[in-house]
């Protein structure tokens, strides 16, 4: 898994004594998992997979998170100011919409309403014309150049482009369906903001102002070590 293993995602989990099937027709798995990361070694620990099947590697994936990501805002073709939240897009339409129009209904709720950065999934383009009661600029680059203009991000309860953003030392506010199951990778997690309504997600933007991140907020999400030692060792292994 080269993002994240999040709680109800149920394709990376099984019955454990599916490990121990010696029928003809038992389950098909693999006999190595790799791990990018504490939190993932730990979902998958706590499930009942087998720790002698789960290798540690590093998350290519995410290895931009190396980068120091500076307090300050960097001048750009972007708003410079701090009153700008990045809002980051799902791949499916209606977790996008839901979305896109609490943000909207917020609006009428803020005192001051902030700019907006908008970064869609590519599977889901955000047109600004269809939220005339946003002050938004969408964008297609990439997500780790962006958190230098934003101290918050806006996400959805499904996308990993959360923990990016969480990783990076943001404030980030979820949107999820009370309907349906929460399935952010970061539930549970200090430093993120669940809400479910326009006047739950004002409650936040109105006071942005004091929101901080928690203190070493993602360090241990994910292996970082651009030098790959852990790869190095698998491969090495493997070819010999």
């Amino acid at each position: 898994p080269h993002a994240t293993v999040r709680d109800w995602d149920l394709r990376y989990y099984f019955d454990p004594r599916s490990d121990n099937d010696s029928s003809a027709c038992k389950m098909p798995i693999p006999d190595t998992v790799l791990v990018n990361g504490p939190v993932a070694k730990s979902a998958l620990t706590k499930s009942g997979y087998p720790q002698d099947k789960l290798v540690e590697v590093e998350a290519l994936r995410y290895l931009h998170l190396n980068k120091k990501i500076e307090n300050k805002i960097k001048s750009s073709s972007f708003d410079t100011e701090r009153n700008q939240i990045l809002v980051l897009g799902d791949y499916l339409m209606e977790n996008t919409v839901l979305q896109m129009k609490i943000l909207q209904r917020a609006t009428s709720f803020l005192d001051i309403p902030p700019k907006y950065l908008v970064k869609p999934h590519p599977n889901y383009p955000v047109a600004s014309e269809d939220y005339p009661d946003l002050d938004m600029t969408v964008t297609n680059e990439p997500i780790h150049t962006l958190f230098d203009y934003c101290s918050i991000a806006y996400t959805n309860n499904v996308t990993s482009a959360a923990v990016d953003a969480y990783c990076a030392g943001k404030i980030v506010l979820s949107v999820f369906d009370p309907k349906k199951l929460n399935l952010s990778p970061l539930r549970g997690f200090d430093g993120i903001y669940f809400v479910s309504t326009a006047e739950e997600l004002a409650v936040f933007l109105n006071k942005r102002d004091i929101l901080k991140p928690v203190s070493g907020q993602g360090l241990d999400y994910f292996y970082l070590d651009p030098n790959l030692p852990k790869w190095g060792k698998l491969l090495i292994e493997e070819s010999l």
